[in-house]
C-alpha cells in the first residue's frame, strides 16, 4: 500500500493559518462546529479537520465554509499581506473560481 508523502512545511503552516481563520470567523458568529458543518453541508468532522489544518481539506470545502460564514474565500485562504494586495474581495460561488483564488494565494 502506497502512501503519499507528507506536505512540505510551508503548506502545513498555510493550512494551519487557514484553519485558524475559519475558527475565528466561526467563533465570531457564535457557531459550533456542528452548526457550521450543517450550514455548509460538509458536516462537523470536515469542519474540525479544516480548522485543524488537515491536508485533505479541499477547495470545495473551503468554498462551502466561506459561503456559510458569508465571507470571501480570500478572507480564509490569504494571509494579511495578500489580502491587502488583492483587488476588492469577491465571493466566488463556483468551485473553479474558488480554486483559482486559492491557487493565487498559495503561489501555485
Amino acid at each position: 500500500m502506497r502512501s503519499d508523502p507528507p506536505p512540505p512545511d510551508w503548506v502545513i503552516i498555510r493550512l494551519r493559518a487557514i484553519g485558524e481563520r475559519i475558527r475565528a470567523h466561526r467563533e465570531a458568529r457564535d457557531l459550533g462546529q456542528a452548526e457550521l458543518g450543517e450550514m455548509s453541508g460538509i458536516g462537523r468532522t470536515r469542519v474540525e479537520r479544516a480548522e485543524n489544518g488537515a491536508s485533505d481539506t479541499d477547495v470545495d470545502d473551503l468554498l462551502l465554509i466561506a459561503n456559510a460564514l458569508d465571507v470571501p474565500v480570500e478572507e480564509l485562504v490569504a494571509d494579511g499581506r495578500a489580502r491587502r494586495r488583492a483587488a476588492p474581495a469577491t465571493r466566488p460561488r463556483d468551485a473553479l473560481s474558488c480554486r483559482r483564488a486559492v491557487e493565487a494565494t498559495m503561489g501555485e
